[in-house]
């Protein structure tokens, strides 16, 4: 039913000469307050436009935009319930493919981000097989990501080439050092670093070309490398590449990560005292960036700096209290996303489907039931009808023979 309004709503639309959109009022609103990072009211405004609208091409959008606010608050089961409900609910038409594979693309984000790779890998595919040329770039690099994640570097590694290959037919600069970067680290976990570093280099010879949007990849660039040398022992050559990086910041989480390593270089080679400088430089970043497992490490460093300089013993005990806290935040931090488990999103998934289906058969089961209902009317029918055209035809020959017969008695003279 849903499908017949849909298609005259389209065709009033082509008659009227009007170009169809399917953003109520309300889903504006919404849009509006997702730009501003106001979700609840967005979720309210989306509500609104499922309550004044319920029935039609809005509904899908509506279910999109509350998944996206969820999504952005880590409510992330009902985001993933609202992803599926406006896949459910998009139209079949092709022009509404774009929004159709980034709801797909979407809930595999979600799923890599709790580590349920399989999942995110068979989402990132599904949404690569229907997306644009120029988008499927950024999909792959996803899908990418996810096969990177699951140890299988050489199908990330040959994702990434072929997304690097499309982005470069379209000039997208943002995703083709995005995926250069990537390239990079897939080959530094895979212990080529010679190679790793080529496609790092690759991506700092855009240096003169970058915009803002895309500068902060020459930072990470450094960075890596400097990390590629630093697992290798060779110091010498890994400091000048994150004093670089610390140069190309592009957040003081990037600057903060920089300071960090440099510290624990200098700590590694005995030089305590530039290991301290720089110990402390992260320490004053820390207030600016989040206190994830990565983070906190720095200040078990600075404690570990200051016992061995063994002038500072409050500082050491200080920075030691600060670790535990750290520690403390970020693991009440994990086991709340931790909380939302590959079993979980399955069930989440499953439990969606399977109502879907019953849903569907039910819907079979009503139209079966109408098909037999309607056999048997029309059985019924064609009885009453076929006894109502005996009845004629014996009416017919009877009223023949007695004609017959009336016209035989009305001829004299003739003998039985």
């Amino acid at each position: 039913m849903t499908r017949i309004f849909t298609l005259l709503f389209l065709l009033s639309l082509t008659f009227s000469c009007e170009e169809p959109h399917f953003i109520s009022d309300w889903n504006q609103e919404a849009a509006k307050h997702i730009k501003t990072k106001d979700y609840n009211l967005a979720i309210a405004a989306a509500y609104k436009s499922l309550e004044e609208n319920k029935g039609n091409t809005h509904d899908y959008y509506s279910h999109y935009l509350i998944a996206f606010a969820r999504r952005n608050q880590n409510q992330y089961l009902k985001a993933i319930d609202h992803y599926l409900k406006a896949n459910q609910l998009i139209p079949e038409e092709s022009n509404f493919d774009f929004d159709r594979y980034w709801i797909l693309n979407n809930i595999g984000k979600i799923c890599e981000l709790h580590g349920h790779y399989k999942s995110a890998i068979t989402y990132y595919e599904q949404a690569a097989s229907i997306a644009s040329e120029k988008d499927k770039a950024g999909i792959l690099l996803n899908l990418g990501i996810a096969n990177k994640a699951t140890g299988n570097l050489d199908e990330a590694i040959d994702v990434y080439l072929e997304a690097l290959e499309m982005a470069s037919q379209f000039n997208d600069q943002k995703r083709e050092l995005a995926l250069l970067n990537q390239l990079g680290l897939a080959y530094k976990e895979a212990k080529d670093y010679e190679k790793a570093r080529v496609y790092f280099e690759n991506v700092i010879s855009y240096k003169d070309l970058v915009s803002d949007k895309t500068r902060k990849y020459i930072g990470r660039a450094y960075h890596n490398i400097g990390n590629t040398y630093r697992i290798e022992n060779r110091f010498d050559e890994a400091i000048p590449y994150y004093e670089l990086a610390i140069q190309w910041k592009e957040k003081p989480q990037y600057e903060f990560i920089s300071y960090k390593d440099l510290g624990q270089i200098y700590y590694e080679r005995g030089d305590f005292q530039q290991a301290q400088q720089y110990i402390e430089k992260a320490v004053a970043q820390y207030a600016a960036v989040d206190r994830t497992k990565d983070n906190y490490e720095v200040f078990r460093m600075q404690e570990l700096v200051y016992r061995k300089l063994q002038d500072d013993a409050q500082q050491a005990l200080a920075s030691d209290q600060f670790y535990e806290e750290s520690i403390a935040f970020v693991s009440t931090k994990e086991t709340i996303i931790q909380k939302l488990s590959a079993a979980q999103i399955d069930q989440k998934i499953n439990n969606f489907n399977q109502v879907s289906s019953l849903l569907q058969l039910n819907g079979q089961y009503e139209i079966t039931i109408a098909l037999v209902a309607g056999l048997f009317l029309l059985a019924g029918l064609s009885i009453l009808a076929y006894r109502r055209w005996e009845k004629v035809q014996i009416y017919k020959n009877v009223k023949e023979i007695t004609d017959q017969l009336n016209s035989l008695a009305q001829k004299p003279g003739e003998a039985d």
